[in-house]
């Protein structure tokens, strides 16, 4: 038998919100938008004008929009430009996230791994390739950023706004926590024949050969 579930009870914050979020799907807002003015937000939803800027923070904070004076509010983004953004320093304090982050990172590349093939033009397989031949005279110093630069490229070729989204978490942040561990157990040969064999991969444009080309290349990672 089906249980009757207590109605929940919205605070004029929350249900301030709620009806912004309505305004902004349902009329299908764009970055460049404006949302109405404080003024006029505080007559349509009927509530105090404190009310209407602790909802306006909350899109804020999200970086959905921005005020600014005699302009009003605009929508900037509705896919944030970094998921994390402020969680990264709370993440830094746990190996077990950094660990976690790793594995992340290995989900989604070898996930997108068929997308990548399909998307990748001529001239991305000819700069990744550029990338991965520096690092066959590469040094302690310079092969992690190389590294980072391979796997920023990779991960923009699907043109995903969501994948770029995580780019500075699972390429840049996680590189920055793992670079020393990783190149002291793999030597830079082996890191330089790994991403010739991912160029190699989709320069054949074989999403299963790319597969076990990345699983390879984060064997490595994955056992530290």
């Amino acid at each position: 038998m089906t249980q009757l579930k207590k109605i929940s009870r919205q605070t004029a914050t929350e249900a301030a919100i709620s009806a912004l979020e309505t305004y902004i799907v349902g009329n299908r807002l764009t970055p460049g938008d404006s949302l109405p003015s404080e003024h006029e937000l505080c007559e349509l939803l009927d509530v105090s004008r404190s009310i209407v800027r602790e909802a306006l923070q909350y899109f804020k904070t999200l970086g959905i929009i921005e005020s600014r004076p005699r302009a009003g509010a605009r929508i900037v983004q509705l896919i944030p430009s970094d998921a994390y953004k402020g969680y990264l320093p709370f993440i830094a304090a746990s190996k077990k996230h950094v660990l976690e982050i790793a594995e992340f990172r290995f989900s989604v590349e070898t996930g997108m791994a068929p997308l990548v093939i399909k998307k990748a033009t001529k001239e991305d397989i000819a700069e990744l390739r550029a990338i991965a031949e520096k690092m066959k005279t590469a040094t302690k110093k310079t092969n992690p950023g190389l590294d980072t630069e391979f796997h920023r490229k990779f991960l923009s070729i699907t043109g995903n706004s969501l994948f770029a989204s995580l780019e500075p978490m699972i390429v840049d942040y996680f590189s920055e926590c793992s670079k020393l561990n990783f190149y002291r157990r793999s030597t830079f040969d082996e890191v330089y024949r790994q991403h010739c064999r991912i160029v190699e991969a989709m320069s054949k444009r074989d999403s299963h050969e790319l597969y076990e080309s990345l699983v390879a290349h984060y064997k490595t990672i994955l056992e530290l």
